[in-house]
């Protein structure tokens, strides 16, 4: 089941968007993981999470992870460069300071209330900074654990399926299993006076990396 909005291509990064919002400057380091599609395993570099505030009595979340593609804060900014890999899963939460430690199943219903996962895709080999990718999938099914071992770590492990949304492929499978440091990003204000898909595609580093 693919939400219209998700439909938008993914691309393009000449990213610098000014991170005063960002409630951490963590570079990263620490980092333990892998994310698996269609059998292709590939090192976790990156983990983000954005804060989009509250919505109809849930908290939204974006959990980012990325393979290959290096971010950097660099003078108050974001800058990302080179190729790979990246999942990119929409949560509602019980969690306002951090998504909850529970399990997160991909539920399309919009009355559902609690911790779930209600969009998100996977973008196959994004250049960066040259706006270039191959195949874009949005998810179909599947299933998130997330927990903080410790301040500043997450561990994210999860299993799903996801569909091309160009209708050229078959479903693929993905899974992700990673601890480590995670950069959190506050959006809040983005969600004032907008629907959730509108909030995320305000969101500048989104906006940038995942969007057209």
């Amino acid at each position: 089941m693919k939400k219209s909005f998700l439909s938008l291509a993914i691309l393009s990064i000449a990213l610098a968007f000014t991170a005063c919002k960002k409630d951490d400057e963590n570079n990263n380091k620490g980092k333990k993981g892998t994310m698996t599609f269609n059998g292709e395993k590939k090192t976790v570099t990156n983990a983000l999470l954005f804060y989009y505030g509250e919505w109809e009595g849930e908290h939204e979340w974006d959990l980012i992870l990325t393979s290959g593609i290096s971010i950097e804060i660099v003078d108050g900014e974001i800058v990302a460069s080179g190729s790979g890999d990246v999942i990119n899963l929409e949560m509602a939460s019980t969690g306002e300071t951090l998504p909850t430690a529970s399990n997160y199943p991909v539920n399309f219903d919009t009355t559902s209330m609690g911790n779930y996962i209600w969009g998100g895709f996977y973008t196959v080999n994004l250049t960066l900074p040259n706006e270039e990718f191959d195949e874009e999938y949005d998810i179909k099914s599947g299933s998130l654990d997330l927990s903080h071992p410790k301040n500043g770590e997450i561990k994210a492990t999860g299993t799903f399926v996801f569909e091309d949304w160009s209708g050229d492929n078959p479903d693929a499978n993905a899974s992700i299993d990673y601890t480590g440091s995670v950069m959190v990003f506050d959006e809040s204000d983005f969600l004032v006076e907008r629907t959730k898909e509108e909030a995320r595609r305000q969101n500048p580093f989104r906006k940038a990396l995942l969007n057209q």
